[in-house]
């Protein structure tokens, strides 16, 4: 099985959570995510971390999140 590293080049979810602050025109504490910007007055964020990759292929088979693994690829 192959494993994925993540991603601390700029594009994790530290950098997500500051790309949220810096849309909302708050402070933001690290970088935002690198080519990437956010607009608009509400957010929507469903945050999934510590399940990891072979947790998201397994949920993959459930309809109601096959969506996020259509995009993943």
């Amino acid at each position: 099985m192959d494993l994925t590293s993540p991603r601390y080049d700029g594009e994790s979810l530290v950098n997500l959570s500051n790309s949220i602050l810096k849309m909302f025109g708050a402070k933001e504490k690290n970088a935002p995510l690198k080519n990437v910007e956010l607009s608009g007055r509400k957010a929507i964020i469903i945050l999934v971390d510590a399940l990891g990759w072979t947790g998201l292929e397994r949920m993959g088979k459930i309809e109601d999140v096959r969506w996020v693994m259509d995009r993943s690829t």
